[in-house]
């Protein structure tokens, strides 16, 4: 070949070399594209349904705790009322009562399953429901002991309701 020919053949063999390297650096840049879209797309998708399950579980804990806390106020001054009143059937012996009471563990047991016990705030309430659901067993009537329990179970379940408040918003 001859340098004249060379000259006319080297811009087409340029355009094609820049060609050929401009598709594979395109097929390079739009498959790594495609993965952190992916990815991308895959977080959203994570992010999205996990808030969405916990904003759930969030508000069943919320009422459960409520309701329970309500039943357990509801027993105890029910039993301060009987003994006011020289009532010798404490409450709980009740057919009411008895009723309240399997709301009672009814409601600990499902909170108890709600709750990670692998963490130290879900243990201490758990604990804590446990201790305030066996005060009903017990004749003395301690009713501060148990209201700065019922208190501390409050407190306690508005902190880890916090916590996955705050988990749902960033979206962890």
């Amino acid at each position: 070949m001859t340098s004249e020919e060379l000259n006319k053949i080297m811009p087409w063999i340029v355009a094609l070399l820049i060609g050929v390297l401009t598709t594979i650096v395109n097929i390079v840049v739009m498959r790594k594209n495609l993965s952190v879209n992916k990815d991308i797309a895959v977080l959203n998708f994570n992010s999205n349904v996990l808030s969405r399950n916990r904003q759930d579980w969030i508000n069943i804990l919320r009422e459960s705790m409520s309701e329970y806390l309500a039943t357990f106020d509801f027993i105890t001054l029910m039993n301060e009322l009987n003994s006011q009143e020289n009532i010798d059937v404490r409450f709980i012996l009740t057919e009411e009562g008895k009723k309240q009471i399997r709301n009672l563990f009814y409601l600990q047991n499902k909170i108890g399953l709600l709750l990670n016990i692998k963490e130290e705030k879900s243990r201490l309430l758990y604990k804590n429901l446990l201790e305030l659901t066996a005060a009903f067993d017990k004749d003395k009537d301690n009713n501060k002991y148990y209201q700065d329990k019922a208190n501390y179970c409050l407190l306690t379940c508005q902190d880890i309701l916090k916590e996955e408040w705050v988990r749902v918003k960033t979206g962890k």
